[in-house]
């Protein structure tokens, strides 16, 4: 089994059909459905477009047929565009005719007149048929040549990918993005969303080969686990920026109602940014942020630090764009003291000798090449910002010339400004061959640099390994469950009384101290935990006590916690102690709050304030818990499911302790591999290998249940515990199938612990409801391939190697 990440259902017949039928009522010169036809044509689709109306015989020129009947093959994607009352026929015609995917173009801007989505849903699901829309504006994929919508111009060929909820959006971001000189892999605007989502199309494109990036206008994000699991996938493997108006409707809401603040009564924009951080998305503000993002995470140009310096041949302009990299919290780098001396000779006489460097308006070519090639030299220096500024006394194209030999072959990200419109295309276009970014003032350039360090922040905290958490919890989970269930209305809601959530607290180690008291200076925290109709159980963290105040921004996060976003969510706030012990003990308090939330269903509301850190410890001056009788809303993401721990007994008696893998398994992972021989390794993943970077350790421990699962068997060795042999099955979005996986160490072969893994991972697929499990085997592995056949796994050819076999298995009937 070489794969280690999803393998996702295709929506190949969206963004690159082989065939195209137009069913439009109206192609009369001007309507919808001759502007549909006039893009299929100029898109250059290279197979064949088969118009479908009664009474014409040509569309466009193109030879037209009276039904869907008529048509001499079936078309792998229908666009239609007619009277809705009639879209639940034309669907189900499509359907009987062997179309895989139907595009429901909208003619106007809202959902009057739709027949339901039952209806649709009906016709289109016995023939397998997708929809995308009702109501959608189109999809382009342009390197496939299709143009398939109702957009006034055509986009460009290029790498970004752009997923809207709004048609007029994509218009927007389209005539934004032709000024730009950006191209775009595939775009989409998908309507009502009935079918095809923002959370598929993630799914598809997370694992196109021609997609670089991806940019999402939301409004509301319907299903929050699938739509997370999947904004985390894509974004592991490439950028995701996502443009979501501040007073964007949530989908929980009924038309014309605003997000609510954090009153409880809605979800506040803040908690949308708190998910989206989550998934290591990239939020940016507006459509300019959007291209100041594209033109350099698109690019494919990282940081790997959060230091600017900046050279530039005027002082001002170097200084307001240093102005504005620390008004949004970025950092001047503090260039060494031997890249001074040697900027001495360079600069001219009487220069700051500090970060911005300014080299004067007399710069030239050979000036700027000298200046960054010294630059270059210094570690400290981090990112560099070429800025230049129209001047008489030298040639901006020989300085952008100058600059690109200065570079070289180094794989130091740089980022260009260069003012002047008279040369700006001709600069850009230079540096652009180069993958370098060009932005007409310094300001979007540092505003793009500032992209670039959130995008960075945002993946570390998706991919850092947190310690384990395990000896810092204490918790009885059974007895805070029967405090509430004692105090629990047969209706309705209720809060505990003062003693009974003093006790529940303390069930998961936190301490009730009403005369919890700050020391002088010290502001003590408060923290809230509330239900939001969209994301389930939000964590609200902000300073407390006499110390509120309403002002204040929370830290937010969405549970569950580990200890890395513990230490980040209270790293968002602040702690005035500065001590490590103070930071430790207030996180694993957050961590001891978040696991009450995952375990008590029926808690729904908490509200701690003040909370005293003091040295290392933590003690709640007020506390108020709400429980309810019908329990809450689901989390967003799906917990540590504990209730698959168990255990297996290997053929020499040793008992293994089997449960769900873990991001703090990493360590024991890595320990594990290292202790498997290279041909074991190369039967798994298909390839010689000696280790597995740091990035894939930290994928294949930071699983998300919702759509995968991993088990690992812990074994007792030396008074330590190790694991001994993991088995995976990852998910399609549909969970009709399953990709398996399964390693052993070495030393631990033909002891039947792999036999009882795989049978585990079986039963929990068969639990879950998936049809199919499947693996690829190599035909020289002949212990997996006799265990699977043991197992009821059927072979079958690989098409693509005569080296691998496919072992399928095949749910049971009910």
């Amino acid at each position: 089994m070489a794969s280690l990440t999803l393998k996702q259902s295709s929506l190949e017949s969206v963004f690159r059909p082989r065939s195209i039928a137009l069913v439009a009522d109206d192609v009369s010169p001007g309507s919808a459905g001759d502007l549909l036809a006039g893009n299929l044509i100029a898109g250059g689709f290279p197979g064949p477009i088969l118009p479908v109306h009664p009474s014409v015989q040509a569309v466009r020129g193109i030879l037209a047929y009276a039904t869907v009947e008529a048509l001499p093959l079936a078309p792998e994607l229908a666009v239609v565009a007619g009277a809705q009352v009639r879209l639940p026929a034309v669907v189900d015609a499509l359907g009987r005719r062997g179309t895989k995917a139907t595009l429901l173009v909208g003619t106007r801007g809202d959902a009057a007149g739709l027949p339901g989505t039952n209806a649709l849903l009906e016709a289109a699901r016995p023939h397998g048929l997708r929809l995308v829309g009702p109501n959608a504006l189109g999809v382009f994929s342009p390197r496939h040549g299709l143009a398939a919508g109702l957009s006034h111009r055509l986009p460009l060929a290029g790498d970004i990918a752009f997923v809207s909820q709004s048609g007029t959006m994509l218009t927007a971001v389209l005539d934004a993005a032709t000024s730009h000189g950006i191209g775009f892999s595939h775009l989409v605007a998908l309507g009502n969303r009935i079918d095809l989502d923002v959370a598929e199309a993630l799914d598809f494109l997370g694992q196109d080969g021609r997609t670089r990036a991806v940019l999402l206008y939301l409004e509301d994000i319907g299903d929050v686990r699938r739509f997370l699991s999947a904004a985390r996938a894509t974004a592991r493997a490439k950028p995701v920026l996502v443009l979501r108006a501040r007073m964007a409707r949530s989908g929980a809401f009924a038309a014309g109602t605003p997000d609510r603040d954090a009153t409880g009564t809605g979800s506040s924009d803040a908690v949308f940014d708190a998910a989206f951080r989550r998934a290591g998305l990239l939020r940016v503000p507006g459509l300019d942020a959007l291209f100041e993002a594209v033109e350099t995470l698109g690019m494919g140009l990282r940081v790997t630090g959060e230091r600017l310096t900046i050279v530039s041949n005027g002082g001002g302009l170097g200084l307001l764009a240093a102005d504005l990299l620390l008004e949004q919290g970025g950092q001047l780098a503090e260039l060494s003291a031997d890249t001074l001396r040697q900027l001495d000779a360079i600069a001219p006489g009487g220069w700051r000798r500090t970060n911005p460097i300014d080299l004067g308006g007399h710069a030239d070519g050979p000036t700027y090449r000298q200046a960054i090639e010294t630059v270059l030299e210094d570690k400290q220096a981090g990112t560099l910002l070429v800025v230049h500024g129209p001047s008489a006394e030298a040639d901006p194209i020989a300085v952008a010339d100058a600059t690109l030999e200065a570079l070289g072959r180094r794989a130091r990200p740089l980022l260009t400004s260069w003012l002047g419109k008279a040369t700006l295309g001709t600069v850009r276009a230079r540096f652009g061959r180069h993958r370098i970014p060009c932005f007409e003032t310094p300001q979007q350039a540092v505003a793009a640099f500032m992209h670039l360090v959130r995008y960075e922040r945002n993946q570390r905290l998706l991919q850092r390994v947190p310690p384990s958490v395990s000896d810092l919890l204490a918790t009885d989970a059974d007895r805070a469950r029967s405090l509430m269930a004692a105090a629990l209305p047969s209706e309705g809601e209720a809060d505990l009384d003062p003693k009974a959530a003093q006790d529940v607290l303390a069930a998961y180690g936190l301490t009730v101290a009403v005369d919890a008291h700050p020391r002088s200076g010290v502001r003590p925290l408060a923290l809230r935990v509330r239900e939001d109709l969209v994301f389930g159980s939000v964590i609200e963290l902000r300073h407390g006590g006499q110390a509120a105040s309403r002002g204040e921004i929370p830290g937010i996060a969405l549970p569950p916690l580990d200890l890395i976003l513990a230490r980040d969510l209270l790293d968002t706030v602040g702690l005035d102690d500065p001590s490590d012990r103070a930071h430790e003990a207030m996180t694993v308090a957050l961590l001891q709050v978040a696991q009450m939330i995952v375990d008590q269903h029926m808690l729904a509301a908490v509200e701690l304030d003040p909370i005293v850190v003091d040295g290392g410890r933590v003690r709640i001056g007020g506390a108020r818990l709400r429980v309810r009788a019908s329990g809450r809303r689901r989390l967003a993401i799906r917990p540590y499911p504990k209730q698959l721990e168990t255990s297996a007994r290997m053929e020499d008696g040793t008992e293994a302790a089997i449960r769900p893998i873990r991001p703090e398994d990493a360590p024991a992972i890595e320990a594990m591999i290292a202790r498997t021989t290279g041909n074991d390794l190369r039967l798994r993943f298909f390839a010689s290998i000696a280790s597995l970077s740091s990035a894939m350790i930290a994928r294949l421990t930071q699983i998300d249940y919702d759509r995968e699962m991993a088990l690992v068997a812990i074994l007792p060795e030396n008074d330590t515990d190790t694991i001994g042999g993991v088995v995976r099955i990852s998910a399609d979005p549909d969970n009709r199938r399953a990709e398996y996986a399964v390693l052993l160490r070495s030393d631990l072969k033909g002891k039947g612990l792999g036999r009882a893994l795989m049978r585990l991972i079986l039963s929990y697929a068969d639990e879950r409801g998936i049809q199919e499990v499947y693996g690829e085997v190599l035909r020289e592995n002949r212990a997996m391939l006799a265990l699977s056949s043991e197992l009821g796994f059927t072979r079958h050819r690989s098409e693509e190697d005569p080296d691998i076999l496919e072992v399928r298995w095949r749910r049971p009937s009910p």
